[in-house]
């Protein structure tokens, strides 16, 4: 789905979004309440995360990605979608990415890794054809995993 997590180490600790996690062997935790097995893949580049119930979720590590103003032009445009029947307006605000969606409704688009935003509606992903160029962007959330919007223009003038 594109989420992030976040480990954050300290001296003697490694924490997650529950909280402390405890190692239980090398490259292998267990969060506080057991709820949930970490297990560190390919030389940290990969974690799998077990919860209780059985459910598996594997995240990748990413590089932090901050755009230059050049980056964020990349993704101006003109977005719809059919099945959602809306369509967004994708800017670049006082040195920022935004989808603005009518009549008056604007999000923040705050960059997590490369052509990935989280914003209030959730993870905004970015798609790119062969050739780099930004062709869709997807909405990801607890409701919706994978709302595509197709790019119908690259900016308000073409």
């Amino acid at each position: 789905t594109g989420e992030t997590l976040t480990l954050t180490a300290g001296q003697e600790t490694l924490r997650g979004p529950g909280g402390s996690l405890v190692a239980l062997s090398s490259g292998r935790f267990v969060n506080a309440s057991g709820s949930q097995t970490i297990e560190v893949e390919d030389s940290g580049k990969r974690l799998r995360i077990t919860n209780a119930n059985g459910t598996r979720a594997t995240y990748e590590r990413t590089a932090p990605f901050t755009p230059s103003a050049s980056q964020l032009r990349d993704y101006v445009g003109l977005f719809t979608s059919e099945e959602a029947e809306a369509t967004l307006t994708v800017a670049v605000d006082n040195d920022a990415l935004v989808a603005r969606r009518r009549p008056d409704t604007t999000v923040a688009l705050s960059p997590v890794y490369a052509d990935a935003f989280r914003s209030a509606a959730g993870l905004v992903r970015f798609h790119r054809d062969a050739t780099g160029r930004v062709t869709e962007m997807s909405l990801v959330n607890p409701r919706v995993w994978d709302m595509r919007f197709k790019r119908r223009t690259r900016s308000g003038t073409d």
